[in-house]
C-alpha cells in the first residue's frame, strides 16, 4: 500500500518489553515484521533475560528492528527505555508472549487518514489455550464511536470498557514527549492503567473507537505462575493505583469521584481477602481500611448498587463486614 509520508521517520513506533520469552518470541516478532504497513520502526528492550529471548531478537535481520539490552528493571522501566528513543508519530505497545494479523498497522493507519486522532482503541482477539475467545474489552459498544476524552476516562475505568490495557490502544508520540508521560516505575500492577489515565487528562482531540481486532491477546500458564508468585507484593500495587486514580480524578466530576471510590473501595476488600493467607500488610492498606470503616453508609451503598449477581454482592457484603469489626492499627 502507499506510504504516509512522515518526513523521513516511521509513522508507528512498535514498543516490545521483554523478559523471559523465548517461547513465544519469535511468533511475535514474525507478526510484527510481516505487516502489511512496512512504515514502523519496532524497539525491542531486553530487560535482563536469563534464557534466550535477547539471542532470538539479535538474529532479526531487518533494519526496522532496534535491540536494546538493560539489567532487569521490570516491564515499566523497559517501556520507559523504549519511550526515550522512539521517534514514530505514534506509539504501539505489543506483550512479548502476543501477536498480531498481518493487517494490525493497516487498519490502523485506514482510521488515521482522514483524521489524526490522538488515541484510538480497538478491540482485541482473546486466544486462550490455542483457542480464540471473545473479548469483554468494549462489548457494550455496538458500533465504532468517536468520544471525547472524558468518555474516553469512563472507558477505561469501567469493568465492561476497554480498561487500561497498552495493548488495544496507540498513542500519540508528540503528546507523550510534550508532557514526559511515562510509566511508574514503582508500581507493579495497574502502572499501564496510569499511563493511559494521564495521557488521556492531555489529549487534543477526540478518541475513535473501532470493533476491528487485530491484536491476539495470549493467556498460558506463564501468566498464572507469575502472579502467583509475585501476588503478595503486586496486590499492594492495585490500592495504591486505585488510591492515585482516586486522587487524580475525584475532583473533576461527581461521576468520576463516584466511579474512583467504587475502584477504590472494591479493590480494597479483594486484596484485604487475598492478602489473610499471605499474613502480610502495608500502610497504604491500613489507611483504606480505616477510610472504608468510617463510611459505612457509603461501603453498603456501593455493594447494593453492584452490577453482579447476588451471590458476588453477597460474598463482598461478607469481607465488608469482617473488615468493619476488625480492629485496624
Amino acid at each position: 500500500m502507499k506510504e504516509l509520508k512522515t518526513a523521513n521517520k516511521p509513522y508507528f513506533s512498535i514498543i516490545i518489553p521483554i523478559y523471559n520469552r523465548e517461547k513465544f518470541l519469535k511468533k511475535c516478532l514474525e507478526s510484527v515484521q510481516c505487516q502489511e504497513f512496512e512504515n514502523f520502526e519496532c524497539i525491542l528492550i531486553d530487560d535482563g533475560s536469563t534464557d534466550s529471548s535477547l539471542e532470538i531478537c539479535e538474529k532479526m535481520e531487518d533494519e526496522r528492528f532496534k535491540v536494546i539490552s538493560q539489567l532487569n528493571k521490570g516491564v515499566s522501566s523497559a517501556r520507559n527505555r523504549g519511550l526515550e528513543i522512539a521517534v514514530g508519530e505514534y506509539i504501539i505497545f505489543i506483550d512479548s508472549d502476543d501477536y498480531v494479523s498481518s493487517n494490525h498497522l493497516k487498519i490502523l493507519v485506514d482510521n488515521l487518514l482522514n483524521n489524526e486522532f490522538d488515541i484510538i482503541f480497538n478491540e482485541i482477539k482473546i486466544i486462550r489455550a490455542g483457542h480464540e475467545e471473545e473479548s469483554d474489552f468494549g462489548k457494550f459498544l455496538l458500533s465504532e464511536l468517536v468520544v471525547s476524552n472524558y468518555e474516553s476516562i469512563k472507558l477505561c475505568l469501567l469493568e465492561n470498557g476497554f480498561e487500561g490495557y497498552l495493548v488495544n490502544k496507540i498513542f500519540k508520540n508528540k503528546l507523550v514527549q510534550k508532557q514526559n508521560i511515562r510509566f511508574n516505575e514503582n508500581i507493579r500492577w495497574g502502572e499501564d492503567l496510569l499511563f493511559t489515565i494521564e495521557y488521556l487528562l492531555i489529549v487534543e482531540k477526540a478518541t475513535k473507537i473501532i470493533n476491528q481486532p487485530t491484536y491476539h491477546y495470549v493467556f498460558h500458564d506463564k501468566n498464572a505462575t507469575a502472579i502467583g508468585n509475585q501476588m503478595n507484593h503486586r496486590l499492594f500495587s492495585l490500592l495504591e493505583t486505585n488510591q492515585i486514580l482516586y486522587d487524580k480524578l475525584s475532583s473533576l466530576s461527581k461521576e468520576f469521584e463516584e466511579l474512583t471510590y467504587q475502584r477504590l473501595f472494591l479493590y480494597t476488600l479483594l486484596v484485604y481477602y487475598k492478602s489473610k493467607k499471605f499474613k502480610y500488610s502495608n500502610e497504604v492498606m491500613k489507611k483504606l481500611l480505616i477510610k472504608i470503616k468510617s463510611e459505612k453508609k457509603r461501603g453498603f451503598m456501593v455493594i447494593a448498587n453492584l452490577d453482579k449477581p447476588n451471590v458476588v454482592k453477597i460474598k463482598n457484603l461478607i469481607i465488608y463486614l469482617e473488615i468493619l469489626v476488625k480492629n485496624v492499627s
